[in-house]
């Protein structure tokens, strides 16, 4: 997630260790910011966080104003877009997220852990890839 007017923001995609040089807005302490921070170590780099949020709207307008560049999940940043003056630059080159589930096995399972893991598992399937 760049400002619109920043030299990556008419690319279709980027590279993970082309941002290596880039300074990083980040939110506060989440599991997708530990995800991201993994993902540029196996890329070779540990990316410089000029600062962090714990709001994700304060993240999209730190990016929109130029601030840094920051990684969200596409679905939730293409729907900032339209509220936000940001591009959305896919990452090349970075590991899929895997998705697990733990649930008791389904001779033990409760009426609702059977209602919410076929929820999950419905969810998932379609929301595969996007």
């Amino acid at each position: 997630i760049t400002a619109a007017d920043h030299p990556l923001a008419s690319r279709q995609s980027v590279d993970i260790q082309e941002v290596a040089a880039e300074k990083f807005i980040s939110l506060d302490n989440t599991k997708a910011t530990h995800l991201f921070l993994e993902a540029c170590h196996r890329a070779g780099f540990r990316p410089a966080i000029s600062c962090t949020t714990s709001q994700i709207d304060n993240l999209f307008a730190m990016a929109s104003l130029g601030l840094g560049v920051a990684v969200n999940v596409r679905r939730i940043a293409m729907a900032a877009k339209s509220h936000h003056n940001i591009a959305v630059i896919p990452l090349k080159n970075v590991e899929p997220l895997t998705v697990t589930m733990a649930a008791p096995t389904l001779t033990a399972s409760s009426p609702a852990i059977g209602a919410f893991r076929a929820f999950a598992l419905d969810w998932i399937s379609r929301n595969r890839c996007k």
